[in-house]
């Protein structure tokens, strides 16, 4: 199976003493919560990790690819954007027997080991850029999602904010399945 996964942010309300700032693309500095998802090509979401909006996303995705082999998942390939592009996930990711694709994150430096090198060539080939291409299926996934709401109430308070987040996902993976 090939796995897509990635970060979306989730504003809170400002009154959201549990909610923590954090960092994102679009947004920039917010309050709330982050939705870590792991999905399917086709948009079933596998699991999730739903945190503090302060911890990275890196901290987060080793224990999401260990949860794909307890629940029996046989995920071959993960592709991912830049912010997933470390040792410890691609180590992570090798022990459980699945291939990490991430881009090449460009704060990390010039890349001198083998991933850097070959990485970087391979997504300048069609076929690398075409396999890469399926990660923009999380993106539209995240926008269905908040599109059903998945941010809109301004939630505060984690449990909350989660029970809101779960219920969100299992309406969409019933949905997906009809």
């Amino acid at each position: 199976m090939l796995a897509v996964i990635d970060s979306t942010a989730l504003r809170s309300s400002l009154h959201d003493s549990q909610a923590t700032y954090g960092k994102s693309t679009r947004l920039h500095m917010f309050k709330g919560y982050k939705l870590h998802l792991y999905t399917s090509i086709e948009g079933v979401a596998l699991t999730y990790a739903f945190v503090p909006a302060n911890l990275h996303d890196s901290a987060i995705i080793p224990a999401l690819l260990r949860t794909s082999e307890n629940l029996g998942l046989e995920v071959a390939c993960v592709l991912g954007d830049a912010a997933y592009d470390s040792r410890e996930i691609r180590e992570t990711a090798d022990s459980l027997g699945i291939q990490m694709l991430t881009a090449i994150n460009k704060r990390n430096g010039v890349r001198k080991d083998g991933y850097g090198r070959v990485m970087s060539d391979f997504l300048q080939t069609a076929m690398g850029v075409a396999i890469f291409n399926l990660r923009n299926q999380i993106e539209r996934l995240f926008h269905t999602l908040k599109d059903k709401g998945l941010e809109g109430p301004r939630m505060f308070g984690y449990n909350r904010y989660h029970f809101h987040v779960q219920f969100i996902l299992l309406m969409h993976n019933i949905g997906y399945s009809s």
